[in-house]
């Protein structure tokens, strides 16, 4: 158990007592702590040399002005205790300076109505909202609908918001802080409604061809206004049309921004495709010339369009074009193609363009010529060149196709015609003699009155002209002349009951009986 002691109060302690009236305290003092000053005797706690508790009165310090606090008696003490009544200020002395530990302040005062534009879209920027300055505020906080963001101002009364393009409706609101003081009374809301923006559409006729109509297409319906913009273009129409004469020029990006009631605004755009004639450079001179030929072409352009079909087209006629002639297609796209030409007539001199499509125009280069060949195999002078001389301008002709298939005989196996000639250039005059004898009553007759893609002269080989056709064409080339592989009757006679044929199947040159039905070929020379 403590042992209680009363001692003496110092002078310093009495003073104290009597400056600040204890007049109902009790002050204690105990071996083991502080002076206690209290109503209810309780001893200090151990830990302080003084201990003042009371539940109805406050403790009060010097209260000096700044002028009074510089004329304290120096050296002054270190931690010496004062408020300013200046400054409202608690202050503290220390390393030869007075120090301010806290001061008295007010709370910001209610935010005032908030102003600014309550109705927005989404998507508008830098929209300025403020409110009143708010007493004792040493910064603002606010707060604004979902979507919208301060860009300029934060901390203070007047911002500038920005308002997201997925923004919604809400409310904004305000109040003012101070830092150690407390925050103030926020704002009454300043309802904010965000409205949606129109859905915007855009579409074009395109692509059309030069000089054709060029249309444009703007949605929604029913908006406020429509605004068009594109290579040197403006209209204010929903739909209109840019031209009637469509040209590479209008080409392009068009947008348009629609407005609605609300004064929101959606943009689409479109682009736009005229289309122009391909380019192509020179027609590749003409190579490999026979019965055919090699050219070909290079695309240069496509006009705005992929090129669907290339190729050359030719003609015996100048200037050829694909509607009304022969042509080759190799392909799509720009770039180089080479052109294979088939079925020509020897000795004849072509015409050949290259030519390019797209989905407008077809667009030809430059015009070349060649003369064909005359070469064996090669289609000519109304049948197929079978033979050509060592002049290079006479041979045989032999006809495109059969003049009989098996089912008219040589002639009498009992009469002699004399159209004896084997040798190349004894066919016609075997003819003549076979005809003279036997009249309608032979196959040469069918070869001696043969009218045949124009030409009239023509007639049954002899053998040798007969293996002619054999060893230059079918053996060769079996397409050439699209002969059978069957027996072949020639002109010349063996007596008055054979005569000469070949089989084509294997080259069996035999002589056979006149009565038999075998297949013939007319030729002709030239």
């Amino acid at each position: 158990m403590e042992t209680k002691r009363t001692f003496q109060l110092t002078k310093s302690i009495v003073y104290a007592i009597i400056i600040v009236k204890f007049q109902l305290s009790v002050v204690n003092c105990f071996a083991q702590g502080g002076a206690a000053i209290n109503t209810t005797g309780a001893a200090a706690d151990n830990s302080a040399m003084l201990d003042v508790n009371s539940t109805s009165q406050g403790m009060l310090i010097p209260r000096l002005t700044t002028a009074q606090r510089n004329t304290i008696a120096t050296p002054v003490p270190e931690s010496l205790l004062i408020f300013n009544n200046d400054t409202k200020c608690f202050e503290f002395y220390t390393n030869g300076n007075w120090i301010t530990l806290s001061c008295g302040c007010y709370p910001p005062s209610a935010a005032g109505n908030i102003s600014g534009t309550a109705t927005v879209c989404q998507g508008t920027n830098n929209v300025v909202y403020s409110v009143a300055p708010i007493a004792n505020a040493t910064g603002y906080t606010w707060s604004l609908p979902t979507g919208a963001s301060i860009a300029t101002g934060a901390n203070t009364n007047s911002v500038t918001v920005n308002y997201a393009a997925n923004a919604t409706s809400g409310n904004i609101t305000v109040y003012g802080t101070s830092n150690g003081c407390g925050n103030g009374t926020v704002s009454q809301n300043y309802a904010i409604t965000v409205n949606a923006n129109p859905t915007a559409t855009a579409s074009n006729n395109s692509p059309v061809c030069e000089g054709a109509t060029l249309n444009l297409t703007g949605g929604p319906n029913g908006m406020s206004s429509y605004s068009w913009s594109g290579p040197s273009y403006t209209n204010s129409t929903q739909s209109p049309t840019v031209s009637t004469n469509a040209a590479p020029t209008m080409a392009g990006t068009y947008t348009v921004t629609v407005t609605d009631g609300n004064g929101c605004e959606g943009t689409a755009s479109t682009t736009a495709t005229i289309v122009a004639t391909p380019t192509l450079a020179a027609t590749t001179a003409a190579s490999s010339i026979s019965c055919g030929a090699t050219s070909g072409g290079n695309v240069l352009t496509d006009g705005g369009v992929a090129i669907t079909a290339r190729g050359v087209c030719w003609s015996t006629s100048q200037n050829p074009v694909l509607a009304t002639n022969n042509f080759t297609s190799n392909g799509t796209g720009t770039g180089s193609y080479t052109s294979s030409i088939t079925g020509l007539t020897a000795g004849t001199t072509y015409y050949v363009r290259a030519y390019a499509s797209n989905s407008c125009y077809t667009a030809y280069g430059d015009q070349i010529s060649f003369t064909t060949l005359i070469v064996i195999g090669c289609t000519y002078q109304g049948g197929i060149i079978a033979y050509v001389d060592g002049t290079g301008l006479h041979g045989i002709i032999a006809a495109p196709n059969e003049q009989s298939t098996g089912t008219v005989i040589w002639g009498s196996g009992s009469i002699t015609t004399n159209a004896t000639g084997s040798a190349v250039g004894t066919g016609q005059a075997n003819t003549t003699k076979i005809v003279t004898v036997l009249g309608a009553n032979s196959l040469a007759y069918i070869a001696d009155t043969l009218t045949l893609n124009g030409y009239t002269d023509w007639f049954m080989p002899s053998n040798n002209e007969l293996g002619l056709l054999y060893n230059n064409l079918y053996l060769h080339n079996p397409s050439w002349g699209n002969f059978s592989p069957a027996w072949y009757w020639s002109s010349t006679e063996s007596g008055s009951a054979n005569a000469y044929g070949w089989r084509f199947s294997d080259g069996a040159n035999w002589v056979k009986s006149k009565p038999q039905a075998y297949y013939l070929r007319a030729v002709r020379v030239f």
